[in-house]
């Protein structure tokens, strides 16, 4: 497993931050978005924070993405 810290959790903010920016909205953007997502929550999670950044809501359209990015991102 990929060690969680606040620097990597950074990063990934940022990488997700400039892929909403640049990413093509197409048919799988928000299920990337929903993927940034629940890697973010999961780092969050583990290391005692409030989410630092959000841009969307995850329906339920957009949980399994979400999902696999909680459950695989830091692996």
């Amino acid at each position: 497993m990929e060690h969680i810290t606040k620097d990597r959790l950074d990063r990934v903010i940022e990488i997700y931050k400039n892929g909403i920016q640049n990413w093509h909205r197409d048919s799988d953007f928000l299920m990337d978005c929903a993927y940034y997502e629940g890697a973010i929550k999961r780092a969050s999670e583990h290391l005692g924070i409030e989410p630092p950044y959000k841009w969307i809501n995850i329906t339920e359209a957009l949980q399994e993405p979400f999902n696999r990015g909680y459950d695989n991102f830091w692996k």
